[in-house]
């Protein structure tokens, strides 16, 4: 899964390159990652919330969290097509996708290193603040 995960993440770079431009409509209406990569995160995700929810004694949590995770995938998936694929969505207008936005474009100008890549998370910056691994414009 992380083999297939990485090839798509590069392929994707690939295609949404300094050369090519960071927005690109020949790619169709979706640069979503493949939906089957989304079936192991979503049962790694209640593996893990069903030992946690065990200890804690609750099943409520372990919905919660399966929930949220699918919740969490659908809106980056918007997210990051409205990024790529801009078309005047309501999203596409706010502040917040603004940000999102420049933190992005940063993420594909990063010198093309993937051993060390920067602003990985399309959504929610806090787990790139938590590993290091968040840049801010200059």
């Amino acid at each position: 899964v992380l083999v297939g995960l990485r090839k798509s993440h590069v392929d994707h770079h690939d295609f949404y390159s300094r050369e090519e431009g960071f927005t690109n409509h020949s790619h169709g209406n979706s640069v979503a990652i493949p939906h089957y990569f989304f079936i192991p995160v979503t049962l790694i995700s209640w593996a893990v919330a069903s030992v946690i929810g065990h200890f804690l004694g609750s099943t409520l949590f372990v919905w919660c969290f399966v929930v949220t995770t699918m919740i969490h995938y659908i809106f980056f998936q918007y997210v990051h097509t409205s990024m790529h694929i801009p078309k005047g969505r309501w999203i596409e207008r706010t502040k917040w996708f603004k940000k999102k936005m420049a933190e992005h474009v940063i993420h594909h100008r990063m010198d093309e290193d993937f051993e060390h890549p920067g602003n990985i998370c399309v959504v929610c910056s806090w787990a790139d603040r938590l590993f290091g691994t968040y840049f801010r414009r200059k």
